[in-house]
């Protein structure tokens, strides 16, 4: 169940907005409150994080540049210089349920890569599915190892495929 709130909006915003809802088969409610969420979620503190819009071809021109090995420690970098803030900054506390819930909205809201995880007991796995490249798994799993092994303490066997990097951890007892 849902608030209703009253809004005023600008002319050009509303119909703006009621092509979108069109185009999309939606209501303007529903695209409303999706743009909202992701204000609430992830764009008011993307900046003050630092985030910033790259074409994935860039990315991937840059990447081509790195050594597996190198591109393996700029994950581990990211990890304790952008993910850590990051989490801190929108959760205050950085906790492993934390560092996962951020993994997951970035999948959602910075579109690298699509974010699965599965829990049975204790044991947790973590997918990161994209289309870059083994240089892209390969600094996925710096940014894991360094997330969770480096900033969490918690060992995290990670595998990587083309497409894929997989973390299997155990949560702490």
């Amino acid at each position: 169940m849902g608030i209703t709130r009253t809004i005023r909006l600008e002319e050009d915003l509303d119909r703006l907005l009621q092509k979108i809802a069109k185009d999309e088969r939606a209501t303007v409610n529903a695209v409303v409150n999706r743009a909202i969420r992701r204000y609430v979620d992830w764009d008011r503190h993307a900046q003050r994080f630092g985030m910033m819009a790259v074409r994935p071809e860039m990315l991937s021109i840059l990447m081509e540049r790195q050594s597996l090995e190198e591109a393996k420690e700029l994950g581990r970098q990211s990890a304790k210089n952008s993910m850590r803030p990051a989490v801190e900054s929108i959760f205050v506390d950085f906790t492993l349920l934390n560092v996962v819930e951020f993994l997951r909205r970035f999948s959602t809201y910075g579109g690298r890569y699509q974010f699965e995880d599965s829990v049975e007991g204790r044991k947790h796995v973590i997918l990161m599915r994209h289309a870059l490249g083994l240089k892209w798994s390969t600094y996925y799993e710096g940014i894991l190892k360094g997330i969770f092994e480096d900033e969490l303490g918690i060992k995290i066997n990670v595998n990587v495929l083309p497409e894929v990097c997989m973390g299997k951890f155990e949560f702490p007892g």
